[in-house]
């Protein structure tokens, strides 16, 4: 478990030759590619390459979001739609053993201390997506 921020940075180390090197105190913006698995949330973040050369937008920009949103949707339901039989068990027995409850415990904790102005969106959003993933596997 990560108790402290700099438990999370990352340190890069260059090789610049002495003549391109950069005076202390100047600062530069290091891209770097992570790959493919990495790119969607560069892109909604606003930094991706579809950001940068694509003109496609963050998730401030509700239309690009819904497209992801859907695209995601899509992925997922094409995934679930190649599990066997045992797989989608299993799929289903985690999702109700380890995160339904989770989830279900921090929104009823809320409710139970009478703060619901803590209630976050995406513990609704985790939520409607676990029901909308549950109607999935009745499939």
């Amino acid at each position: 478990r990560i108790m402290h921020k700099n438990d999370r940075s990352v340190y890069y180390y260059a090789c610049i030759e002495k003549e391109n090197a950069m005076k202390k105190g100047d600062c530069v913006e290091l891209l770097v590619d992570y790959g493919k698995l990495y790119e969607n949330v560069r892109e909604r973040k606003g930094y991706g390459v579809a950001n940068l050369y694509g003109n496609v937008g963050d998730d401030s920009d509700r239309g690009a979001k819904l497209q992801r949103n859907f695209a995601a949707r899509q992925s997922i339901e094409s995934e679930i739609s190649k599990l066997s039989v045992v797989r989608l068990y299993y799929l289903a027995e985690f999702l109700m053993e380890r995160i339904f409850p989770e989830i279900n415990e921090s929104i009823e904790d809320i409710f139970r201390h009478h703060v619901p102005s803590q209630l976050k969106s995406r513990f609704l959003v985790a939520r409607r997506r676990l029901h909308w993933i549950g109607e999935r596997l009745e499939q």
